[in-house]
């Protein structure tokens, strides 16, 4: 179990996309992180730590997360180890542009997936299966002819990465999350829970 906030069109998304993670921190101690960028996607800055989120974020740290978007995470560990290299957000170039993710739940497949994507030539960085949803987002966007300029979460549970792909079913559709969306001062946010 693990954390996710994402805001978009705030000011100072970091410093709210904090208070998220804080309110989630129950789902996960071992790690924290956030990535931001402007509507423009053309920079992401990220900063990403062991420990409580209060101890990785700093009044400083929070000072340099400059953007109007941003997506949080709290790690709790049930793939890939308590490893720093399985910390999210991930980030990754793609040909058409940056991309962050932030993954809560397993793939059922990862390491069928995995095996597959090393043997085609891919390198991992990480132990965990978020970094396979990179890959495998990498490939969906290879045939995409604009640059993509977004930052989203992704909290999945469960999903076979591959029936993405193969199927020609669209990731980005709603229906493919189980994300919970509200507004906070008229800013989109999306979190992995919500109270009522």
């Amino acid at each position: 179990m693990c954390g996710l906030f994402g805001i978009s069109g705030a000011p100072e998304a970091a410093k709210l996309a904090y208070l998220g993670l804080h309110a989630l921190q129950h789902r996960g101690q071992e790690s924290a992180g956030i990535v931001v960028t402007e509507a423009t996607g053309d920079a992401f800055r990220s900063h990403v730590g062991r420990g409580l989120v209060a101890d990785v974020f700093g009044e400083s740290v929070l000072e340099q997360l400059t953007g109007d978007r941003a997506i949080g995470h709290v790690r709790y560990s049930t793939a890939g180890g308590s490893d720093i290299r399985n910390a999210q957000p991930m980030l990754a170039e793609t040909r058409r542009g940056p991309m962050a993710i932030a993954h809560n739940g397993n793939l059922v497949n990862a390491e069928q997936i995995r095996t597959d994507l090393e043997e085609a030539g891919a390198i991992f960085t990480s132990h965990g299966d978020t970094e396979i949803i990179l890959h495998e987002f990498g490939r969906l966007l290879s045939k995409s002819t604009t640059r993509v300029d977004w930052i989203d979460v992704l909290p999945l549970d469960n999903v076979e990465c591959h029936d993405w792909y193969d199927t020609g079913a669209n990731p980005f559709d709603p229906q493919f999350t189980t994300q919970v969306q509200g507004y906070i001062n008229n800013y989109l946010d999306r979190a992995s829970e919500a109270s009522n």
